[in-house]
């Protein structure tokens, strides 16, 4: 995605819908998502990712080179994996605005609930990653709750603000 603007949102609590809302179906790895400028807006309701993998699907390979993205998930990782997911694949960020709130058990960018979510790089931009649950909550930036962090997290530049209400950031 080059600019413009880009709103894509998948599912209810009630439709249950298992693909994402940017990348992978039901039990697909996202491939590959190269998002360039613009304003993105995605929003996920239940077990899979807004930008990432389906539901039961992994993350491929995400980047985000520029502009402002934002992404909202319920259930699954708003930038990441599905629930039940695998951690293959990685997400980059080399520049622009990026938001990511989680509501759940899931981390913002990273893995979903009991996922060890894939490898996170962030070399630019400014990214805001938020956790919030009141019975337990995934980190900021990294895994789901319930997981054991194997996959590497590195920061190199950029500026990020990284929050979980449990105990992870």
């Amino acid at each position: 995605f080059y600019g413009g603007k880009l709103e894509a949102e998948c599912g209810t609590e009630l439709t249950r819908f298992k693909g994402a809302a940017i990348g992978g179906a039901k039990g697909k790895n996202s491939g590959t998502v190269n998002l360039y400028g613009g304003t993105v807006d995605a929003t996920t309701h239940y077990n899979s990712s807004a930008i990432g993998g389906g539901y039961q699907g992994g993350t491929g390979k995400v980047r985000i080179y520029g502009g402002t993205v934002t992404a909202k998930g319920s259930t699954a990782a708003p930038i990441g994996n599905g629930i039940e997911g695998n951690s293959n694949g990685s997400i980059e960020i080399y520049g622009g605005t990026v938001t990511a709130h989680s509501y759940n058990f899931s981390a913002a960018i990273g893995g979903s609930d009991g996922t060890d979510g894939p490898a996170v790089t962030i070399s630019g931009g400014t990214v805001y990653a938020f956790c919030y649950h009141d019975d337990g909550s995934g980190a900021g930036i990294g895994s789901g709750r319930k997981a054991n962090r194997t996959k590497p997290i590195r920061i190199t530049g950029g500026v990020v603000f990284a929050q979980s209400t449990d105990s992870a950031a």
